[in-house]
Parts: C-alpha cells; structure tokens; sequence
C-alpha cells in the first residue's frame, strides 16, 4: 500500500501490488506506457511484450486502471520501463513534524539501471534540486548516500522557514532551512537506484547536515 503517515496530513492509500504477467509473482513494477500490465523484472516485460502490445494503449487514450496508480513523468515511448516505490522522508514547512511517504521511482533499463524519483507532489518540477549527502556523523561516509531535495527559488529567498527541520534539530541550527525538503536514499555510491530510507539509521545524518549550514547548497548554486 502507498500512503502518507503522521495525523497532520491527509490520509490516503494506492494499491500497488498485482501479479507478474508472467509468473504471477507479486510486483509493484508496471509497464509505464499503459500502466496496466505488471511485471516483477524487465526481462519479464519484455518477454511478455509480442503478446501485450496487441493491449497496451498510452494512458491518455484509455482510463487508469483501478485503483488508480500515480502518474509517471516518463514518456510513453519507454515502453520496457518500470516504476517501483520507495519510502522517503518529506519535511513540510508548515508542520511540526516530518512524513514517511513513499515515491514513485521511474526505472530506466541499461547495463546499470537508473531510478528517477518522481517528485512533482512535493516539488515543482521548475524549481527543484538536490545535495547529495555522502558522510554522516563525525565525518564518516555513509555507504548509501542520502539524496536532499529542496527548493532553490525558497533558498534564495529564506521563506518560509521549515518548522519541521526546526523541530528536528532543536534549535541548534545558526540557520532555518526555507521551504520543503524531501529526502531519499542511493542503494550504494553507484547512486544509481534508490532503496528505502532508513529513519533510525538515516536521520541523524540528516538532522547533522541541517544544523550545520555550511554544508548547505550556496545561493549562487540554487539558481
């Protein structure tokens, strides 16, 4: 299931599990041309197409199936592409506490897959970078590097301050962090694909990164 957490936010879920179209195993992973047909790996997506291609028609030409799925920023010309969802941590500006929430992850096929988180429910997608956060507490490298999402155009301006962030570091921070913040996880220093974040493990490194603001993106870089 795909839901947000915490009592400040509105609940709501997506189903995400069907059977392979092949070996019925469940999956999470869907054909991003129609978004109908699940697949548990791409080999199975692609041994499957001679056959689904009879059936796959682009999202726009037909209703989503039901429950719907979220939309993938992907074109439907990757037809062999999946999509699966990890768990990230969302820090709203104007809560008092961060959200575990799970992201929609497009996959690219190649020698080394890629996985292009897709974001625009936290973030335009005009004003929207990323730090990559490679050591932790005490200067240690982490071995899966975190990935930090913001809002240049928020940055530049210094509003609003993220009440969230400032919860987390209890005031310890010379600085507020503006706007919101959307944290993921690399599966390993490839940074290739994303893996689900770790809370226990992963926010004290997160929280470190905030409190010292000197590790923070320049202005002159968020534009």
């Amino acid at each position: 299931m795909m839901s947000y957490a915490g009592s400040a936010t509105p609940q709501f879920t997506i189903e995400l599990v069907r059977p392979c179209q092949i070996c019925a195993r469940a999956t999470t992973l869907w054909c991003s041309r129609c978004r109908d047909a699940f697949y548990c790996s791409a080999e199975h997506i692609t041994a499957d197409w001679p056959r689904h291609k009879f059936e796959c028609k682009p999202v726009g030409n037909i209703p989503p199936p039901s429950p719907p799925l979220p939309p993938s920023s992907q074109s439907a010309n990757f037809i062999a592409d999946l999509q699966s969802v990890v768990q990230a941590l969302w820090f709203p500006p104007n809560e008092e506490s961060f959200v575990n929430v799970n992201v929609v992850c497009n996959i690219l096929k190649g020698e080394k897959p890629t996985s292009l988180p897709v974001l625009d429910r936290f973030l335009p997608a005009s004003d929207m970078a990323f730090v990559t956060l490679s050591t932790g507490l005490n200067g240690l490298t982490l071995r899966c590097p975190l990935q930090i999402w913001y809002s240049p155009a928020m940055l530049r301006q210094g509003v609003p301050a993220n009440r969230s962030i400032g919860k987390i570091t209890h005031g310890m921070a010379e600085r507020s962090w503006p706007g919101t913040v959307l944290v993921l996880k690399f599966a390993g220093k490839t940074m290739k694909e994303h893996v689900d974040v770790d809370t226990a493990n992963d926010l004290p490194a997160v929280v470190d990164f905030f409190i010292d603001h000197r590790r923070w993106p320049s202005i002159s870089n968020s534009q």
